[in-house]
């Protein structure tokens, strides 16, 4: 998450997210096909409400690969708080043929980089995340707008989250 520049002039929302995303996709080596993505951001937008976040730009690159659908349908279900762009930017090869990591995500780059320049001076703060990457608030906090507070007092501008992987506990589980 990023705190913009330029303080609350030209300022729409406080709390926006970018997002890189489509209907369908295969995991990297094309070893799983996933195509539950309407399903997932329409659970991801819920979450992400709850959290503080007051709009969503939704780069949708469903369109790279299928005409036949789009994450529109989920955007019409929150008029007021998701913008949809058309991002239909296949992925990019900006290596050799004979390196492992050959630039697959770089359309996703590409789309943070845009949301942030185009979308960027009209928040307060803004937060670039994939479609499965959920931030849970700990401790005092219930939402991120009052942690988003108290940093602001500390002059943070950028704040880093650690991700890794979260398995359920079974033992937990009912």
């Amino acid at each position: 998450v990023e705190q913009q520049p330029g303080g609350t002039q030209g300022e729409k929302h406080h709390l926006v997210s970018c997002l890189w995303a489509s209907t369908g996709y295969t995991t990297r080596g094309n070893r799983f096909a996933i195509n539950d993505g309407q399903r997932r951001l329409l659970e991801w937008i819920t979450f992400n409400k709850i959290l503080g976040f007051d709009h969503f730009y939704i780069y949708d690159n469903s369109a790279a690969f299928t005409n036949e659908t789009s994450l529109q349908p989920i955007a019409d279900l929150f008029p007021d708080d998701v913008t949809v762009i058309k991002w239909p930017s296949r992925v990019c090869n900006n290596n050799p043929n004979n390196v492992d990591s050959c630039g697959e995500r770089s359309s996703q780059y590409a789309a943070e980089s845009s949301c942030r320049l185009r979308f960027g001076p009209h928040a307060r703060w803004i937060g670039q995340f994939d479609i499965d990457e959920y931030l849970v608030p700990m401790g005092n906090y219930d939402n991120l707008l009052p942690l988003l507070d108290k940093l602001e007092k500390e002059d943070k501008k950028i704040i880093s989250f650690a991700s890794w992987r979260a398995w359920p506990r079974r033992t937990h589980i009912k």
